[in-house]
């Protein structure tokens, strides 16, 4: 792929599960006596074959995506394979170590960005699966920033799409944007308008990070979204957005700050933090602050998550509160409490090299001096 390929339409690349049987899409089953059942995806997926792809236009993108949609065992992410990645053999999907050496993949610019929306409120019965089209436009220009409004774009449904009832819409939306930007600056941007509270998900804007593609596995139960609308070109005046990098800087950068100082007021209370912060300084900072400060204190979850839906269902307009529902604050919870084990476990992990190589370097030295002794 050469630099003006890739500065222009899509490039990505697309990573397939190496191990038979690993899939990168959800499994819903409707069981016998009508429970709905989910398998998320495969916590298993280890080794991907990694292919570097380009797609110059939004049709040749939707012709990828709609392929894509039958094909379980991959998704795409947004960097590229580093130039020691020999693309014949299944690889570890890093980004984010230190040394180049250690990863497979890099960021690298970009000129389009995924946006996950995730219960995003629409007018009934936009939240249906066959009205895909119609709830992403009404997303695309009442719900997104301004640059978006009236762009051509891609909408494609998620493992959501169409069953979370008549009001509320989950989708993605692909843009073109009007030249490239590292990912690290696109994620930036990104955590800005979410703490504006704009259905903007960071966590896809980075080199790794899973955009799954595929259409989730049904037992028992149809796919609310007809084929055709799997992934649709959007109608719209413009191809590009023009996109803003610095449009929430300030607004993010005095939230962080004002959260920062009430973190400190607060100490350990984490009621009084989300008390103090959430719906006064928007909703996403505080409410991730917030959690994660009960996470870290060991405090209950469902007790956590109460209190702080609560203050959302008080403090809220209808949209936030569709955003900010029971099952988005439990996973931000979770996250936090993965977070803390994860350091944790590298922290025990450390102590446990040192003490061994000290361990090591006493039993040595104590043989080297037995043998000046003899």
């Amino acid at each position: 792929m050469t630099k003006s390929t890739a500065d222009t339409g899509f490039a990505f690349t697309i990573c397939t599960a190496a191990d038979a049987g690993t899939l990168a899409t959800k499994k819903i089953e409707r069981r016998p006596m009508g429970e709905i059942v989910q398998t998320d995806y495969a916590k298993s997926a280890y080794r991907w074959y990694l292919k570097p792809q380009w797609e110059p236009t939004l049709e040749a993108m939707v012709s990828r995506l709609n392929v894509m949609a039958a094909e379980p065992a991959s998704m795409v992410v947004m960097g590229e394979p580093l130039p020691h990645v020999d693309l014949s053999v299944p690889q570890v999907r890093r980004w984010a170590r230190p040394n180049p050496a250690d990863n497979s993949l890099a960021g690298v610019p970009r000129a389009w960005i995924a946006i996950d929306v995730d219960d995003a409120t629409v007018p009934p019965p936009l939240g249906q699966g066959n009205n895909l089209v119609a709830a992403a436009i009404f997303v695309r220009d009442q719900l997104l920033p301004e640059a978006f409004s009236g762009v051509r774009m891609i909408a494609t449904a998620t493992s959501s799409t169409g069953r979370k009832g008549d009001t509320l819409a989950r989708l993605r939306l692909w843009v073109l944007l009007d030249r490239p930007h590292p990912v690290e600056v696109l994620k930036q941007w990104a955590k800005g308008a979410r703490a504006s509270d704009y259905p903007v998900d960071p966590a896809v804007m980075q080199a790794g990070q899973p955009i799954y593609t595929a259409r989730p596995i049904f037992v028992g139960m149809a796919d609310p979204v007809p084929a055709c609308m799997r992934a649709v070109v959007l109608p719209g005046e413009r191809e590009r957005v023009a996109l803003d990098i610095a449009e929430f800087e300030v607004s993010y950068a005095a939230s962080m700050s004002r959260v920062k100082t009430a973190t400190m007021a607060a100490g350990s209370d984490w009621r009084s933090l989300l008390a103090a912060t959430v719906g006064v300084n928007g909703f996403c900072i505080p409410l991730e602050q917030g959690l994660g400060a009960a996470a870290r204190a060991g405090a209950d979850m469902t007790e956590a998550v109460g209190f702080a839906l609560t203050l959302v269902q008080e403090r809220a307009d209808p949209d936030r509160k569709a955003q900010y529902t029971e099952q988005w604050m439990r996973a931000a919870f979770r996250s936090f409490q993965r977070r803390d084990q994860e350091g944790a476990a590298r922290i025990a992990a450390a102590k446990a090299r040192i003490f061994t190589q000290t361990t090591t370097t006493k039993a040595n030295a104590v043989q080297r001096q037995k043998g000046l002794g003899k």
